[in-house]
């Protein structure tokens, strides 16, 4: 039997999100009789999807970076990869484990890998950040996209050949999204009447997320479905001044601010429609609207980054244009009084994402990949 391959995950850290989602089921799901896996983390607190990992049983170092600008961390990182006779390092698309990690592997003869999930992102400092990314990416060996226009964006706004871009598609668990409750007792244990038209959107509360956007278009929705409910999963910065806006747009009791749920499987059951409200920075290919999907509810979201690779126009949901939140809201309106076709969207949405997002997918191809640059590389 030969020998497992020696794989070394590099991150900053690792808090609770849709690519650290992604990471998390990859490295659980993975042949570990195939592949040797281990975690870097450049800051000491490795974060809640980074303790999550460690609990899989992962060896994990942590604090690879001292302070903000560590010369050193190179060195550290150059050390443990020795130490470990690692093969391939999985850089997850933080800024600095690129940076760091790069120069890192390939002084200790190791390929490195860029795995990105983001899409049009806006650095402070923009324009010379891009120059450094450009130019690190010009020396990575692979450049993993989450969907097929996200590789064409690698290739124009960073420089990358599409020869070393792989595109493999986010994948995600059907049992995360699974709910054993019925859809009138998920929404009695949220409060909501069995009765009321429910919309979810699953997102962390950050400026890219255009939450604004999500509760304007509510608050044209409610005069016409008075007894609509918009539940809003999820947390972040912003949650204070989007609570001050729902107060202000009258939302009152129409507007739930669940946090953070680990029972996501749960909330979609309550809902009829998930929507999401992303502005064109970040968002690539959404975790919870393929989550959504599984669990067989129709998506509203707007047309950025590669979302119509899986929200497919009148098949299995609508795009609108980001930033207005009159079209967001027509299209809410007309779905809530509609359950026939939402019941046809949303099988479809079911179809679709297992025929292209399943986690077995994801997988798959990461272990083919990683398999395929250790060839040659010695231990």
């Amino acid at each position: 039997m030969a020998e497992p391959v020696r794989v070394a995950v590099l991150a900053s850290t690792l808090v609770t999100g849709g690519a650290e989602q992604l990471l998390y089921d990859l490295l659980a799901r993975m042949d570990r009789q195939a592949f040797d896996l281990r975690l870097g983390l450049l800051q000491a607190d490795p974060g809640p999807l980074g303790r999550e990992i460690g609990a899989l049983g992962l060896p994990m170092v942590t604090g690879l970076r001292a302070g903000r600008i560590d010369p050193f961390c190179i060195w550290r990182i150059w050390r443990w990869l020795r130490r470990q006779a690692v093969q391939v390092v999985l850089g997850i698309n933080h800024l600095d484990a690129l940076l760091y990690g790069l120069p890192a592997a390939k002084a200790a003869g190791a390929a490195f890998v860029n795995w990105e999930n983001e899409t049009s992102r806006l650095y402070r400092a923009h324009a010379l950040t891009m120059a450094v990314r450009r130019c690190a990416l010009s020396r990575v060996d692979r450049v993993v996209a989450a969907a097929e226009g996200h590789g064409r964006h690698v290739t124009q706004i960073e420089g990358v050949p599409p020869g070393r871009i792989t595109v493999i598609r986010n994948g995600v668990d059907p049992a995360r999204s699974a709910s054993t409750l019925p859809p009138d007792e998920a929404r009695e244990r949220l409060g909501l009447a069995p009765d009321a038209p429910v919309v979810v959107q699953v997102a962390a509360l950050r400026p890219d997320k255009a939450h604004e956007v999500m509760l304007e278009a509510f608050a044209a929705v409610r005069p016409q479905i008075p007894e609509a409910v918009l539940l809003l999963a999820g947390d972040g910065p912003r949650r204070g001044e989007l609570t001050v806006l729902a107060d202000r747009l009258g939302l009152g009791t129409g507007c739930r601010f669940l946090g953070v749920r680990r029972d996501i499987g749960d909330v979609l059951a309550a809902a009829d429609v998930f929507a999401l409200s992303s502005a064109p920075l970040q968002e690539t290919l959404s975790v919870a609207a393929i989550e959504a999907m599984f669990a067989g509810l129709p998506v509203v979201a707007t047309a950025v980054g590669s979302m119509d690779e899986i929200v497919l126009e009148g098949r299995t949901g609508f795009l609108v244009p980001p930033g207005h939140p009159e079209l967001l809201a027509q299209r809410l309106v007309a779905l809530l009084a509609a359950p026939g076709t939402r019941a046809l969207l949303g099988a479809e949405g079911r179809h679709v994402a297992a025929a292209r997002c399943h986690i077995r997918i994801m997988v798959s191809a990461f272990e083919t990949m990683l398999a395929e640059l250790a060839q040659g590389r010695p231990r």
